[in-house]
C-alpha cells in the first residue's frame, strides 16, 4: 500500500476546460499502476506533467467516494485489467467539463484515457 500522507494529490479542479475538442491534457508516467484507497478516494501514483506540475510525483484520484461519477475509475480498471497500463507506462488523461444528461444546468467532469 502506498504512503499517501507525503505525496500530494492532483486536484481535478485545476482542469477548467469546457470543450471536448480542446480538453485539458494531463501527461502521466505511472509509478504505481495498482489502484489503492485513501480516506477519500481510489488513486494511482504517477509523475504528472500539467500546467505548473512538471514530472511531479502525485496521487491521482480515479474516484472520489462522495461522487457518483466513476467513469475515470471504470476506464482505468478496464485498461489495467487487460494489461494495457502497468508501472512505468506513459499515458494521457484528457478531461473537460461537460453537461449532465439528467440536469443540463449541472456540469459533469468527463475523461478519456489515451494509452
Amino acid at each position: 500500500m502506498s504512503e499517501t500522507s507525503t505525496t500530494p494529490f492532483f486536484h481535478w479542479g485545476d482542469c477548467k476546460t469546457n470543450s471536448k475538442i480542446n480538453a485539458d491534457r494531463i501527461d502521466l508516467e505511472i509509478v504505481e499502476a495498482e489502484p489503492f484507497d485513501s480516506t477519500y478516494s481510489t488513486n494511482i501514483k504517477a509523475k504528472v506533467t500539467f500546467n505548473y506540475h512538471k514530472d511531479e510525483l502525485m496521487n491521482i484520484p480515479l474516484w472520489n467516494y462522495k461522487s457518483k461519477n466513476q467513469a475515470l475509475l471504470r476506464q482505468y480498471m478496464k485498461l489495467f485489467e487487460k494489461g494495457k497500463i502497468k508501472d512505468g507506462d506513459k499515458i494521457q488523461i484528457l478531461t473537460w467539463l461537460g453537461t449532465s444528461s439528467k440536469n443540463p444546468d449541472y456540469k459533469l467532469r468527463e475523461w478519456r484515457i489515451v494509452v
